[in-house]
């Protein structure tokens, strides 16, 4: 059974609006993990 409004036509606004939303997340973790590692890196080499 496929989600329809009353009009009997599938709307993939709201998906593309929560895919955007998930793929800004993503991002930003990857962004953090990034600092993360360099942080962690420079750190190791002063050792």
């Amino acid at each position: 059974m496929v989600p329809r409004l009353r009009s009997g036509h599938f709307s993939t606004e709201l998906f593309e609006r929560y895919q955007r939303s998930e793929q800004a997340l993503l991002l930003a973790q990857e962004s953090r993990w990034s600092s993360f590692e360099r942080i962690h890196q420079e750190g190791a080499g002063g050792c």
